[in-house]
């Protein structure tokens, strides 16, 4: 099973499916079916597909970045949690959308390397955790430079013939980036006058209920919007597996609804971590293998945020 805050979403399938949302898929023979102890995985190649015959298989292909449905967003070059440590420079302005643990903890650590970062948050910060939680980890945020914008509707992202703008190596260090000036009224908010690749259009909703308009410039975009589990290009109602954008839908023993077949990791459930991929997985071995009862929703599902400070 795969999974993880940071890995690249993919991993390698058991039985079923590939790294990344590809992979194989599920072949549509007479066999695969819930009553069939045997089952055929086709593995399709540019000359003809590969047939696997199994009594028991695993899908655990995984998730990917979510990217939410924002009009311009495709030609912003955006980042993601599997690409922004390819990053070389630093940007002068990051744009954070998400504010789960991925977009706090990103936003916080580029602030103090001296990036200018607003981290737009679709309702609160940390949404997960409990209130008092969220209002330290919001009040360290600020305290670190982040400027933070909730109940947020981000309506366009415009891209400019401006060259995104980075601090030298030699300027990257670890402090506070300086202080934002915002208005409550229609405005551009930004920590530097020149140029920005990018106009990022949002509008916020006020605690009374009033709405504003703000446009905020970036030079480089993180998307932080969740995961979406990898279920495309499987083939999987061809042997009767049942699956929804969410994931494939499995029982509490991880049993799809084939029952020759399991899923495990970020590809079925809400709690897309490492340790629980890595539970799933023993989970799906012992059940599907020596005719085990282990039950998913038996699992104490433990979870770190890795803001300063922390959240557990």
């Amino acid at each position: 099973g795969s999974g993880g805050r940071y890995s690249s979403g993919g991993g390698g399938g058991v039985g079923v499916g590939g790294g990344g949302g590809g992979g194989g898929g599920v072949g549509g023979s007479s066999g695969a079916t819930t009553t069939t102890p045997t089952t055929t995985a086709a593995a399709a190649t540019a000359e003809a597909p590969i047939r696997l015959n199994f009594a028991r298989a695993c899908i655990a292909t995984g998730a990917r970045p979510a990217v939410p449905n924002i009009k311009g967003i495709a030609t912003t070059n955006y980042l993601t949690n599997t690409t922004i440590f390819n990053l070389c420079q630093l940007p002068k302005r990051l744009v954070v959308i998400g504010a789960g643990a991925i977009g706090c903890e990103l936003a916080q650590a580029f602030s103090l390397f001296g990036s200018s970062v607003h981290l737009l948050a679709r309702s609160t910060v940390l949404g997960r955790e409990d209130a008092d939680a969220r209002e330290l980890v919001a009040a360290a945020l600020r305290h670190d430079g982040v400027t933070i914008y909730e109940n947020v509707v981000v309506t366009e992202i415009e891209t400019t013939t401006t060259t995104p703008q980075y601090y030298e190596d030699a300027q990257i260090v670890a402090t506070a980036a300086p202080t934002t000036t915002t208005t409550t009224t229609t405005t551009t908010t930004t920590k530097s006058t020149e140029a920005a690749a990018h106009k990022v259009h949002i509008k916020v909703t006020t605690t009374t209920g009033t709405v504003e308009q703000h446009t905020i410039l970036a030079d480089r975009i993180l998307i932080a919007a969740g995961r979406k589990a990898n279920v495309e290009h499987l083939g999987l109602e061809n042997a009767g597996v049942e699956y929804t954008t969410s994931g494939v839908k499995v029982n509490d023993h991880l049993q799809t609804t084939n029952n020759a077949i399991y899923a495990a990791g970020d590809v079925v459930g809400r709690f897309k971590f490492t340790h629980v991929s890595d539970a799933h997985a023993r989970m799906v071995i012992r059940n599907a293998l020596f005719f085990g009862s282990a039950k998913a929703s038996a699992l104490t599902i433990p979870w770190c945020t890795f803001t300063t400070p922390e959240v557990a």
